[in-house]
Parts: C-alpha cells; sequence; structure tokens
C-alpha cells in the first residue's frame, strides 16, 4: 500500500509536470515558429509538445489508478474500523448519537477522511514539486526570474494555507442527517401524532444552516482562487520587468523570453489544486475528529485481559445482581435459571425488564454483583464469547429489505438451504427462502417478521435464548402460537421470557418479577 501510495504521488507530480512542460514547450514552439526557421528545426519542439500532451493523459490516468485504489482500501480498512467500534460501544456507549449519527461516521464521514490523500496531500506534494523543479528551470535561464517564480509559489502557498481554512471556518457536525434519518424511521407515528410539519420545519433549519456553511466554504475557496490569480498575475509583470534588460543586453535569447515569461502562469493550475484542497481541509478534519473520538472510546463492556474458555453448562445465576445505565434501576437481584427450564421475566414498563435483557447478553454490565453462566462470571468471558452463547431477540429486531434467505444468512453466512429451512421450521416459519421481505419487513405480517427474527437467533450457536417481549404487537392467536413455538425449544435450549402479558409468563417454570427487586415468583405451569 506504500508503495503504491509513493508511485501514485509521484505520477501525479509527473502528469503536473508534463502539463507545465507542455505550456512551455508551446511556447518556445510558437515564438520560434514566428521566426520561420526551416521546418526541421522545429521537428524536436513539436514531438515534446506531443511527447507532454500524451504523457499528461498517461501519467493522470495511471495516478488515478494507484491512487484511487489506496484511497478506497483505506477506506475500507476505516469503515471496519468504525463497524467494529460501533459493535463494541452498542448499545450503552453509543449513547447520545441517533442512527443518523452513526450512519454519517460510518458512510459520510469515512468517505471525507479519504480527501485527506487524493484532495489534500497529493495537491500539496504536485505544486511544490512542480514549484521546485520550475524554479530551477527558470533560474537556468535567468536567475533573478527564477527567484521571482520561487518567491511567487513559496508566497502564494504560505497565503493558500493561512487565509483559506481559516475563512472556511469550522466545520461543525450537521445534525441534518441524523435529523432526517429519525423523521424517515418514525414518518408514520409522526403523521399520526400531526407533528409531521415540526420535523419538515426542523429540516429547512437545518438545511438553511448548511447552504449559509456551504456559501462561506464557497466564498473561502473564490478567495483561494483571488489569491492565485493576484500573485501569477504579479509575478507575470515582475518577470517581465527582470527579464527585458537580459534580453536587451542578449543574456537571454528572445526565443526563451515566452519560456520565462509563462514560467508563472504554469504554477496558477498547480496552485489552483492547493486552494481548492484548503477549502476541504477543515471539513476533512472534523470528519478526522468524529471518528477518532468513535474509536478512541472506551466501550461499556471491556474484554478480561485473560478470559476464560466457554463453559459447557448453560445454567444462569444473578447473585445480588444491580442493573441500570447512569444509575441503579433495579437491585438484590437473586435468581438461578437451570439449563434448559423456560422462565419468565415480569415488572412494570420501565422496570428495567430490557436493561436486564442486555445484561444477560453482555451488551451491558451489571453495575454490582455477579451473573454467572456454568458457574462462569460474565465478566470473564470474551463479551463475544458470551453472545455467543446467550442470544438476545429485542422488541424491534432490524429486518432489512432484501430476501429471506440473506436476512437469515446474516447469523450465519455459510449457511445452506437446508440449514435455513430448518431454522424457519423450528420457528413455525413457512416462506420462500427467495421472498422479498421489504423496507423493515413490511411485506411480511407481524408474526413472520418475528419468527423470521427467531430463525434467524436459531441459526447461531446460542443455548440460551433471551426474547424480549416477543409477543408484542400480535393479537392472541398469533401470541399463543408463537409462545407455544418458542416453548417447544426447551430443553435444547434455555429460554428467558420477557414479557408483561400474564397470557406468556403462565408458561414459563419459574418468573423473575423485577417490580418486586428480585424476588422469586412461581408460576403454575
Amino acid at each position: 500500500m506504500r508503495r503504491r501510495l509513493v508511485l501514485g504521488a509521484t505520477l501525479a507530480a509527473t502528469a503536473q509536470l508534463a502539463a507545465t512542460g507542455l505550456l512551455l514547450t508551446s511556447a518556445w514552439l510558437i515564438v520560434r515558429a514566428a521566426e520561420q526557421p526551416p521546418v526541421l528545426y522545429l521537428m524536436v519542439a513539436i514531438v515534446g509538445v506531443r511527447f507532454f500532451g500524451v504523457g499528461r493523459a498517461a501519467a493522470r490516468y495511471a495516478e488515478r489508478l494507484l491512487t484511487h485504489d489506496v484511497a478506497l482500501e483505506a477506506a475500507v480498512r476505516t469503515r471496519v474500523a468504525v463497524y467494529r467500534a460501533v459493535a463494541r460501544l452498542a448499545p450503552h456507549g453509543l449513547d447520545g448519537r441517533r442512527h443518523g449519527d452513526v450512519v454519517q461516521q460510518a458512510v459520510e464521514d469515512v468517505d471525507t477522511v479519504g480527501d485527506r490523500l487524493l484532495r489534500i496531500r497529493l495537491p500539496w506534494w504536485s505544486a511544490v514539486t512542480v514549484a521546485v523543479t520550475l524554479a530551477c528551470v527558470v533560474a537556468w535561464v535567468a536567475p533573478v526570474a527564477g527567484l521571482v517564480v520561487a518567491v511567487q509559489a513559496a508566497v502564494t502557498l504560505g497565503l493558500l494555507r493561512v487565509a483559506v481554512p481559516r475563512w472556511s471556518g469550522v466545520a461543525a457536525s450537521s445534525p441534518l442527517s441524523a435529523d432526517v434519518t429519525e423523521a424517515a424511521r418514525s414518518a408514520a407515528e409522526l403523521v399520526v401524532l400531526g407533528v409531521a410539519g415540526d420535523a419538515v420545519a426542523r429540516a429547512g433549519t437545518e438545511i438553511d444552516r448548511s447552504a449559509r456553511e456551504d456559501r462561506r466554504r464557497a466564498r473561502a475557496g473564490g478567495g483561494g482562487s483571488a489569491i492565485v490569480l493576484v500573485l501569477t498575475a504579479l509575478a507575470c509583470v515582475a518577470v517581465a520587468l527582470v527579464l527585458a534588460p537580459l534580453v536587451a543586453t542578449g543574456s537571454v535569447a528572445p526565443v526563451l523570453v515566452g519560456v520565462v515569461l509563462l514560467a508563472p502562469l504554469a504554477l496558477a493550475d498547480a496552485l489552483e489544486a492547493v486552494a481548492e484542497a484548503e477549502r476541504r481541509r477543515p471539513v476533512v478534519a472534523a470528519a478526522e475528529s468524529r471518528i477518532a473520538a468513535l474509536l478512541a472510546a472506551a466501550p461499556v463492556v471491556e474484554t478480561p485481559a485473560e478470559p476464560v474458555d466457554l463453559p459447557q453448562d448453560t445454567t444462569l445465576e444473578l447473585e445480588d445482581v444491580t442493573i441500570g445505565w447512569r444509575s441503579d434501576l433495579v437491585g438484590g437481584l437473586a435468581w438461578t435459571v437451570p439449563a434448559g427450564a423456560v422462565v419468565g421475566v415480569s415488572g412494570p414498563s420501565g422496570g428495567g425488564k430490557s436493561t436486564l435483557a442486555l445484561t444477560l447478553a453482555r451488551l451491558l454490565a451489571p453495575r454490582r454483583g455477579t451473573v454467572r453462566i456454568g458457574g462462569v462470571d460474565l465478566a470473564d468471558l470474551r463479551p463475544e464469547d458470551a453472545r455467543s452463547v446467550v442470544g438476545l431477540l429485542g422488541q424491534d429486531e432490524a429486518i432489512f429489505d432484501t430476501t429471506v434467505r440473506e436476512n437469515l444468512r446474516i447469523a450465519r453466512p455459510a449457511a445452506d438451504d437446508d440449514q435455513l429451512r430448518a431454522a424457519m421450521v423450528r420457528a413455525g416459519l413457512d416462506l420462500d427462502l427467495d421472498r422479498s421481505v421489504g423496507e423493515r419487513g413490511g411485506l411480511l405480517s407481524g408474526g413472520e417478521r418475528q419468527r423470521l427474527a427467531l430463525a434467524r437467533l436459531l441459526l447461531g450457536t446460542h443455548r440460551v435464548l433471551v426474547l424480549d417481549e416477543p409477543t408484542e404487537h400480535l393479537d392472541a392467536p398469533l401470541a399463543r402460537a408463537l409462545v407455544d413455538d418458542v416453548v417447544r425449544l426447551a430443553p435444547e435450549h434455555t429460554v428467558v421470557l420477557i414479557s408483561h402479558d400474564p397470557r406468556v409468563l403462565e408458561r414459563c417454570d419459574t418468573v423473575l418479577d423485577l417490580g418486586r427487586h428480585g424476588a422469586r415468583v412461581g408460576v403454575v405451569a
């Protein structure tokens, strides 16, 4: 990757040098042709023009292949790192970030960070290379003119580096992506509640603010172009002034006047690219800062320094456990769930049922106490190892807008069709694997969505299944049929049913009532 980057940067500078050579050779050819020499005297210059013209295109094409390949590979690595950070932090570590914020960091910010190489570093590398080379060539013809070109390049680059980012301002993170994402996800609810207009108004306000920032950055880019043009014009005048006496005394041949006079103009293209690079710098820096903050965020669930092996036994034990997020929610939980049992968790809304589910799945650490599986503290297991044993089915599982097959293969990418159908049979689902499920499973019924999510869970290696409100939004017959299928998963699986529905809880061997702070209540089957 480093070799490709160096070669790509060299080709970028070569392409810019070829463009400069094309301009200066053309200038010499025009001046020399005006003297009407024999045509053979012009053949070298004619071939040179063709060489630089073709060489510029070839070098630019090869440079784009190499540098974009490197940039895309770096973007893939960054995006994978972002995905891993999100997986490591979710759900509690992402507190304060909305869906749209995470999407922006995983997609837009990663793409923007790639501009550091393509739109900032390469233009600077090319501009500096061309400036040094051109100043040396002009100095070989007329040392004073070479000094003017060197001063032009140094002053222009310095002003661009200082002024343009300052004019662009700090690129603040826009909540527009998050606002639009949340509005799209909640469109039906917003319309029902009659507040869709408020969401549109908020989006409109943010669009106006973003437009103002875009205009400010556009003005900064225009200011950078003005710096390049003004200093280029001044340099052309200065070169003409220092060149006139040299031509008069015969120190510089008249045929080289066009070459030297156009030297400052030959730099304009490379310097213009630097102006655009500096306009992009604050945006890239802001994206890098957001990604760095995400990658550096400490996970809520730490990986132990010396993790232990997974136990074979799946007996769950809660010993004086306190659960919660920023503060204690429920304390004094003491419970034992034998392997292969079907147990329930009840409690009032907001009483900690979903928090307990996250704790059992090692997505959230208990605030105090110990949670064991097979006699091993969950804190001594790698988070991914614990989740390979304890699987969680949430209230609103993600169903992706693709086929049934691809939704199931999220749990086991290598699964064949027979394995997929076996999981659906166990979940009580009868669907064509090639059937499209629609956005968020909109082409499926409520029961089919739940069973599809359950089949996906069963495809994993989970021996403990934690189901959070599995019958939510289902009518009584569908709920009863789903619970029948779930109960039949025991004793092969330990099943923890979290629900406030007494018809679900009465199917459980025992029930942990969080409303009684950990008291265990037996329920008659």
